[in-house]
């Protein structure tokens, strides 16, 4: 048997070698289709460790969950008697993941939504702290304090997110962070990224709440799920936050 003429060059006068004689040769699989491009893989890739976790959330028992929560916080024993036990299982996992963080918060919701949000100061004023303000903030009780009130909605639809009510001791503040809150309208969290200070935040506590007064006409449940931190510069605490979000 004489070779193809259509064999490639080369081809030929390996086949007239062989004697004309068919050989089976195995060749690696490389993926490789007809025309030398590389074929997809037939089999499908496995999904990143997020996906499969957030596909399969079994839920732990309640006690366990909050138990896991709880050892966040640094003064969970210590919180005040207006707040309730709160079953930290049963909260959408955002909520869960926002509870737990010491990073700014509206960030969070923005990457999760993927929608932008607007921080709308409802009041600024100078006040004096009362016992527990005070102790937190390691400061005498009757310290001059700056109060500050904000509602945080989702920019686009209006709907509002949380408020949260801050204490800032205007001496223990950097000079542009005093600025920022005042011409920037922002978040503290946002301008404490957006100035570069360093800071700690400490998570204290978290429970049930009811919506404070101040916000109740703005908030549409009269429940919250209510956290408190506070934010230390240079070593000393500086801010005390408290957060209040809508269910």
């Amino acid at each position: 048997m004489r070779a193809d003429p259509d064999l490639p060059s080369g081809a030929a006068e390996l086949w007239e070698r062989l004697g004309g004689r068919a050989v089976v040769v195995q060749l690696p699989r490389n993926n490789l289709t007809g025309n030398g491009t590389r074929s997809p893989p037939t089999s499908k890739r496995e999904p990143s460790l997020i996906k499969r976790l957030a596909s399969h959330v079994t839920r732990p028992p309640a006690t366990s969950a909050t138990t896991l929560i709880a050892d966040r916080f640094t003064a969970q024993n210590r919180r005040p008697d207006g707040l309730t036990d709160l079953d930290v299982s049963a909260l959408p996992p955002l909520l869960r993941t926002v509870l737990v963080s010491d990073s700014t918060v509206t960030s969070l919701f923005e990457a999760y939504t993927m929608r932008p949000l607007r921080v709308d100061v409802l009041a600024e004023d100078l006040v004096e702290l009362d016992h527990g303000s005070a102790a937190w903030l390691e400061v005498p009780v009757g310290t001059a304090c700056a109060r500050r009130r904000v509602l945080v909605r989702d920019a686009a639809e209006d709907d509002p997110l949380y408020c949260a009510q801050t204490y800032l001791l205007p001496g223990r503040l950097p000079q542009q962070l005093r600025d920022s809150f005042i011409e920037e309208r922002l978040g503290i969290g946002a301008a404490i990224r957006r100035h570069l200070v360093e800071s700690l935040r400490e998570l204290l506590w978290f429970g049930r709440a009811v919506a404070p007064n101040w916000a109740r006409d703005h908030m549409p449940a009269r429940l919250t799920v209510h956290r408190t931190y506070r934010i230390r510069l240079h070593g000393l605490p500086a801010i005390l936050a408290g957060e209040d979000f809508c269910d």
